[in-house]
């Protein structure tokens, strides 16, 4: 795919992230520690992912703030870390079906659930890692 081809010149770190109290958190009110950091390197710039796979038979809906997070984390890019050659992404990887939770969304497209960026390991596993990274060609221009 597109993001494999940009890989193979880069440096591909995938890191556990400890639990509570040791790895990054996020949330003042209850933590969320995302379970996997991937840091992507290409030249001077860098890309860093937080993923978490996570079940959302239970969640609310979109604005669970888990799935917001993907927002959030735009946010502290932009006021915080404030560093043009450094991009932060967030994604949950979701091993409920689409299915049980199309009713979520007004159309109930997979587009939709791409948006709030949460991919479906089982339903789309030919793709999902792709769906991941799209945004990594774009950040990293050939």
């Amino acid at each position: 795919a597109e993001a494999g081809r940009f890989l193979a010149d880069s440096e591909l770190y995938l890191l556990r992230n400890q639990s509570r109290g040791k790895g990054i958190s996020f949330f003042a009110e209850g933590g969320f520690y995302p379970d996997f950091i991937l840091w992507i390197i290409g030249g001077e710039k860098q890309q860093i992912f937080f993923l978490d796979p996570h079940g959302l038979r239970h969640a609310r809906a979109f604005q669970d703030a888990k799935i917001q997070f993907h927002k959030t984390i735009k946010e502290i890019e932009a006021q915080r870390l404030q560093d043009p050659a450094v991009t932060l992404e967030s994604w949950i990887i979701s091993p409920t079906h689409r299915s049980a939770i199309e009713h979520w969304s007004d159309t109930g497209s997979a587009q939709d659930f791409l948006d709030h960026h949460i991919a479906f390991m089982y339903d789309d596993a030919e793709c999902y890692i792709d769906q991941m990274l799209k945004g990594v060609t774009a950040a990293f221009p050939a």
